[in-house]
């Protein structure tokens, strides 16, 4: 069924956060969770509905001694640290602070108007099909940015959208300068992808992409309330791909948070699971000793 949006929300934001290593021959530490992946993902968000979402953001933070009334934080919200109830969330080993908290979080994370959506790559998948002699050490950055972005503006075009402004969390001046870089190559050039074996994916052409999408990326830090939820449904998108039956992600779904649910054909503009060969189920246990365990990251 056709997603029909309010004619006032004509220009949206994406907020982008990344999880893994963007270098694809680079050696993965064995993770509790199994996962060796690269991703870039957060949600889309008309910018009519920032405000409320900003204020909902703060009213749990609040309720969750997370931040000062005056709207000062104690604490950001990260998702990492929450799932391995580490650092500054280590209160959460207390079942009765969990059970609060991760009540409010879903009753917070499930009235949100946002559109989930990501571009994960299997980073074993990836060398298994293209090799490991890479010029571009962040090569799968690269790839998830273009496939991202271009797959949002299909979405938003989709909606009657005509305005995406991206934001992508902070990183450093080396990191954030490619970033913008791999943007400003898909605004004046397109995707850097193969025409004849890209073509079943209906690829934008440069010129709509160039007017869609501004020109400049904005970068923010995790003071950012909304890059905070980024990176709060960034790794059920992740998890996913290896797991359908990973509950964070069903939630999504049944909720109807991610953009796979709203539009017609997942191939073209869902959430894209590149290099992916073989559920994360179906795979056999890493051996201890290789490297040092490390929990789940995001």
């Amino acid at each position: 069924m056709r997603l029909i949006m309010h004619p006032s929300k004509k220009t949206f934001f994406l907020f982008v956060d990344d999880s893994g290593s963007p270098c694809p021959d680079k050696k993965q530490l064995v993770r509790n969770d199994g996962l060796d992946a690269f991703a870039l993902g957060g949600f889309l968000i008309a910018e009519s509905d920032v405000e409320h979402v900003k204020e909902q953001h703060k009213q749990f933070m609040i309720s969750q001694s997370l931040e000062c009334p005056d709207g000062s934080f104690k604490r950001h919200l990260h998702s990492t640290k929450i799932r391995c109830k580490k650092s500054h969330f280590e209160w959460l080993k207390c079942e009765k602070n969990a059970k609060s908290f991760y009540s409010g979080l879903n009753k917070l994370i499930s009235e949100l108007p946002i559109f989930a959506h990501a571009c994960v790559i299997d980073r074993p998948g990836y060398s298994d099909r293209y090799g490991n002699s890479h010029d571009d050490k962040w090569q799968l950055c690269r790839s998830a940015y273009q496939i991202l972005i271009e797959r949002s503006v299909k979405f938003v075009r989709s909606v009657g959208g005509t305005k995406l402004i991206v934001y992508v969390e902070k990183t450093g001046r080396k990191e954030d300068k490619k970033i913008q870089g791999y943007h400003d190559v898909l605004r004046t050039q397109g995707m850097e992808f193969n025409v004849a074996s890209s073509s079943a994916y209906s690829p934008i052409l440069q010129e709509e992409l160039s007017k869609l999408v501004t020109k400049n990326v904005k970068f923010q830090t995790k003071a950012s309330r909304l890059m905070q939820l980024a990176d709060i449904v960034l790794y059920p998108l992740i998890k996913g791909g290896y797991d359908k039956s990973y509950p964070p992600y069903i939630f999504l779904m049944d909720k109807k948070l991610i953009v796979d649910a709203h539009v017609e054909d997942i191939n073209t503009m869902g959430v894209k699971y590149y290099c992916f060969s073989e559920p994360l189920k179906d795979k056999k246990p890493l051996k201890s000793g290789l490297s040092p365990a490390v929990p789940d990251d995001a």
